[in-house]
């Protein structure tokens, strides 16, 4: 029973990516949706033709559960933190890290260090309750633990929700306490599954994962903009120790305005955060919080605004002007990050603008 429970949210996960895929959207914390239920609907089909073995045919090949594991955590970490501070700046080097840990462990499964490599996964549950620990049972075990830090992590992060007026937001407050509790206790169980090689265990940790699925199914159809009325406190609960406490922020104000308005600094396609805080004479972290207070957007997007405004201006301005000049007349590095801005800010392409604001 719940081997068939199990395959079906995982058919139910692949359906969500479906129809959300049609919407084409491309935002960050639609991205890591994406991957985050792809994850999940491989981990709910593993467990469930493992456990019911002669409903479907198992994952060939490699174990690839053990990669998808260690992506898991990163993933859900950034669906979640997306979600609630949407304009987000993750330097790059932080998000290799984290999700180094899974090409690692993808590179071991396919290599010949990997002992289990040849062992099927039939085989491999069958042989389980009574082998000793391997390395596939260290390599998940490690999966699992790295999970629950993130899980962590993430309830840690949301404890603001606890503070917030019960009466307006009390579903939305529940449901997000039953998903940090439950993807808590999941991994936790899958790891103490793995130590006392308990099949039982791991049955229960694929039913919650299931669980969870349908309790986000059933939570996206009641709430449609689930996290929209938490994004205001993320932001507050990310500065309440503020670095601006000692700054005039009128002062700041004025700064900015002569630097984007009259100078146009952001013309340089290579502006940066530590370049524009230094004309503004504060750091970096000053200067971030600064934006996403007085903005609610992050650096990136108040740039490409003030970009994308002084490109409407010459692509009406002069006609002679090819879009690619304009594009990097205007601040952008490229001509497709410029279309594609562009088009995200006003709904059109360039030429479209420009064909429908000439005289």
């Amino acid at each position: 029973m719940i081997g068939y429970l199990a395959i079906f949210c995982s058919f139910l996960a692949l359906l969500q990516i479906f129809s959300r895929v049609s919407m084409g959207r491309h935002s960050p914390r639609h991205v890591y949706l994406l991957i985050t239920l792809a994850l999940l609907a491989y981990i709910l089909y593993f467990g469930g033709t493992l456990i019911t073995v002669t409903a479907f045919p198992p994952p060939a090949g490699l174990h690839w559960h053990l990669p998808v594991l260690f992506a898991l955590g990163p993933a859900i970490h950034y669906f979640l933190k997306f979600s609630l501070l949407p304009d987000e700046d993750v330097p790059w080097q932080v998000l290799v890290l984290q999700w180094l840990p899974a090409a690692l462990c993808l590179s071991f499964v396919a290599s010949p260090l990997y002992p289990q490599r040849s062992l099927s996964l039939p085989e491999l549950v069958r042989l389980f309750p009574e082998k000793r620990h391997d390395a596939h049972d260290l390599v998940a075990m490690v999966a699992f633990a790295v999970n629950t830090a993130y899980y962590v992590v993430n309830a840690y992060r949301t404890r603001f929700v606890l503070r917030l007026p019960r009466a307006e937001l009390s579903g939305i407050i529940l449901y997000i306490i039953i998903f940090q509790i439950g993807s808590i206790v999941t991994p936790v169980i899958a790891f103490v599954a793995m130590c006392v090689h308990s099949i039982d265990l791991l049955i229960v940790s694929c039913s919650l994962i299931a669980a969870s699925i349908l309790f986000g199914y059933v939570a996206s159809i009641r709430y449609p903009e689930f996290f929209a009325p938490l994004q205001e406190q993320a932001r507050e609960e990310k500065y309440r120790n503020s670095q601006l406490k000692s700054i005039n922020t009128k002062v700041l104000d004025e700064k900015l305005d002569l630097l984007l308005k009259e100078e146009k600094v952001f013309l340089n396609d290579r502006l940066s955060v530590k370049a524009l805080s230094q004309l503004m004479q504060i750091t970096p972290h000053q200067l971030s919080e600064y934006i996403n207070v007085r903005f609610q957007k992050n650096f990136s997007s108040l740039m490409n605004a003030y970009r994308v405004e002084e490109a409407k201006r010459q692509l009406l301005a002069d006609p002679n002007l090819s879009v690619i000049e304009i594009a990097f007349a205007s601040g952008f590095g490229t001509k497709s990050n410029f279309n594609s801005v562009f088009l995200k800010t006003t709904g059109m392409s360039p030429q479209q603008f420009r064909r429908s604001n000439s005289p």
